[in-house]
């Protein structure tokens, strides 16, 4: 499977995250419907987890379920039986997807006049368990009233192809861009330094990319974490089949207070308030709520 990336888009502090597009040919009336002469109801979907497997679509809606036929464009998925003369459900088996992006494709069914579209995504649950929501809450939790959405690029390497979404997203009056997207975020930036858009960056110190443009940078340590695994491993101390999650306190992120550039860009109330929270994280006084 090919790797995904994302922007995300906030709009008063947008998460824009860049999405991947499947070319299939629609049904005749709407993307989202059944269309059956006179009546019309809400597509069915399909959302996999990163494991895949077998997913099943009820067809009874066609009324007659003997004749129907399936396409789709993607390479990841299979409809079991395409044509089928009796079964009333339409039997996908979605691949497994373990490189930690998110992928999307159409179904087309039809039968007779009648046409129906099933929109199968696989995706990333770092992205939509944490990243996302909990980026959207801190939107929400700083400036009331914000809303964030995501779109998935397709690349890791697609500088156009970021741009382009990014113009679009600072049209629709995007105030605040997180790129997730490797050599995408190119884009991204030459789109933010000429639209005005504001860009957050993970990973590392990224003030120097864009002065002024980016206003909010972390580093991660992913050295760290892989020396620590490494030894652990070599030491016999590895705790098979757990999983372990870390953050500030742990010494695993850090966000970026002491670069001159944040100092430039971020007013100084601004940035009292976020050493104040870091601390807090810090020190535990204050804990990152459940969602």
């Amino acid at each position: 499977m090919k790797s995904k990336n994302y922007i995300y888009q906030v709009t008063s502090l947008l998460i824009l995250s860049v999405m991947s597009f499947m070319g299939i040919t629609s049904c005749s009336v709407s993307d989202n419907s059944i269309i059956d002469n006179d009546s019309q109801s809400a597509v069915t979907n399909i959302t996999a987890d990163v494991y895949g497997g077998f997913y099943e679509i009820d067809l009874t809606e066609f009324g007659d379920t003997r004749n129907w036929t399936a396409t789709y464009d993607a390479d990841w998925l299979t409809v079991v039986d395409s044509k089928h003369e009796k079964n009333a459900s339409l039997k996908v088996f979605v691949e497994a997807n373990f490189d930690g992006t998110s992928r999307s494709a159409k179904i087309i069914v039809q039968n007779g006049g009648k046409c129906k579209e099933v929109a199968v995504t696989q995706e990333y649950p770092v992205m939509n368990d944490v990243l996302y929501p909990y980026f959207a809450r801190g939107a929400a939790d700083a400036v009331p009233g914000t809303t964030c959405a995501f779109r998935v690029v397709g690349n890791w390497y697609d500088a156009s192809r970021g741009a382009e979404i990014a113009d679009a997203m600072a049209q629709a009056g995007i105030d605040v861009a997180m790129p997730i997207c490797g050599g995408a975020a190119q884009g991204v930036l030459a789109s933010a330094r000429e639209s005005g858009m504001k860009l957050a960056f993970i990973d590392e110190n990224s003030f120097a990319k864009a002065p002024g443009t980016v206003i909010s940078s972390c580093s991660t340590e992913q050295r760290k974490a892989a020396r620590e695994t490494t030894l652990a491993f070599l030491e016999g101390r590895t705790a098979w089949g757990t999983t372990r999650t870390v953050g500030l306190q742990e010494g695993y992120i850090t966000f970026i207070q002491d670069d001159p550039l944040y100092e430039a860009a971020v007013p100084a109330e601004v940035r009292f308030q976020m050493a104040a929270l870091v601390q807090a994280l810090l020190d535990g006084s204050r804990t990152v709520p459940a969602l």
